[in-house]
């Protein structure tokens, strides 16, 4: 039942062009908004990790501006949600499974490095561990990073469409 709601078409076909409410969107040269487009989808890979998620709160922003409830709610909400199943799955399965891997340092006894203090705070990689699964930073990094691409991809082309005219 869940999964035929999540697959529920929405009121209005994908890309289709929205003519009402007019938004400042909709008054913008398609040229200008293709340059957006492209601005929008290259210059998030290089960002940090609140940079990408500030571009989605911002790309949600403007939809919800210019798109009446109708249009952006549905498509939003399985957005999301689509993007917080591809999070949690690359966040679980990024490093879930440790490499065989052999050391190529001599042993931390043959050094004396067993007496050294442990720090109380710390820099930890892995974030939360159990059993077999774990989440580290780097598959959170990875996760956020893969989602949030998703989600500007996705969004960011809806928006383009529903505002643009047919040519």
């Amino acid at each position: 039942q869940a999964l035929t709601k999540f697959l529920e078409l929405p009121a209005v076909p994908i890309g289709s062009y929205v003519s009402s409410p007019v938004s400042p969107l909709h008054w913008l040269d398609p040229r200008v908004k293709q340059a957006w487009l492209a601005a929008v989808l290259l210059l998030p890979p290089n960002g940090t990790p609140e940079e990408k998620v500030g571009l989605c709160v911002l790309l949600a922003l403007a939809t919800t501006a210019a798109l009446p409830t109708r249009v952006w709610r549905p498509q939003l909400t399985s957005l999301a949600c689509l993007c917080a199943i591809f999070f949690v799955i690359i966040s679980i399965s990024a490093d879930s499974v440790a490499p065989i891997i052999q050391p190529r340092e001599p042993l931390a006894a043959a050094e004396g490095l067993l007496d050294m203090p442990q720090l109380e705070h710390a820099y930890r990689y892995v974030l939360i561990h159990a059993g077999p699964l774990q989440v580290t930073r780097r598959g959170v990094n990875l996760a956020i990073s893969s989602s949030c691409l998703t989600f500007t991809v996705l969004q960011s082309t809806h928006l383009t469409l529903c505002t643009t005219t047919p040519e």
